[in-house]
């Protein structure tokens, strides 16, 4: 599967990033679209999307299955730019 990630809004150490990819199901290619919300930039630079420290997790990625990318803009601004 290929990937294509593209920062659209960041903001801080906030970062929204577009996930382009597609997959072949048997002799077809399928284009993806989703979106992750990063909280860690140089996590984000590093593709660490998780780790453990002393015990606890920290989570730096979550993952949101939509096509919609103004809802996902809405979303980050509300979360992070209020």
């Amino acid at each position: 599967m290929d990937e294509i990630k593209t920062i659209i809004l960041e903001y801080e150490d906030n970062l929204l990033v577009r996930v382009d990819s597609s997959v072949m199901l048997g002799d077809k290619e399928y284009k993806t679209l989703s979106f992750e919300i990063w909280t860690d930039r140089e996590k984000y630079k590093d593709n660490i999307y998780e780790e453990w420290k002393q015990g606890e997790q920290y989570l730096y990625c979550t993952n949101h299955a939509t096509t919609d990318e103004n809802d996902m803009i809405r979303t980050f601004k509300r979360r992070f730019m209020h």
